[in-house]
């Protein structure tokens, strides 16, 4: 079957979020029959898998392709840029800009019907939204 992708945004970009979903993949990724695009930084994916010792590969996509996704084999990635020094750090202002361009890739391919849904991972309400909630 062809399903169309779930879009996961992975959010503030200090959060466990992607602990939690390296988790939940390795359990459930030969379960998912529908295709997952991780948007977020590849460097600090990367670091993140070196870290808690995953080893699965990164298969980074450009918007144009998400078609091209059928299944979970590799970790599906649109790659937001985002300099990482640590795996870890405090939540720092400049994120805001990562977050926005994440969410901004996200809701083109929704608008342009190439994915079916988005969930997104954690992020600051205090520093993105900027106390406006």
């Amino acid at each position: 079957m062809n399903y169309k992708p779930l879009l996961i945004v992975l959010g503030e970009p200090r959060s466990v979020f992607i602990e939690i979903f390296l988790k939940a993949y390795k359990k459930l990724r030969k379960r998912i029959k529908r295709p997952i695009i991780l948007i977020g930084s590849a460097k600090l994916l990367e670091k993140q898998l070196n870290y808690f010792n995953y080893n699965y590969n990164i298969k980074e996509i450009i918007e144009q392709n998400i078609k091209l996704i059928k299944n979970n084999n590799n970790i599906n990635l649109i790659n937001i840029d985002l300099d990482v020094k640590k795996p870890f750090q405090k939540i720092f202002k400049n994120s805001n800009v990562y977050i926005e361009s994440s969410f901004n890739t996200a809701i083109k391919l929704l608008k342009k019907k190439q994915a079916i849904g988005l969930l997104n991972g954690p992020i600051s309400k205090k520093k993105f939204l900027k106390k406006t909630f």
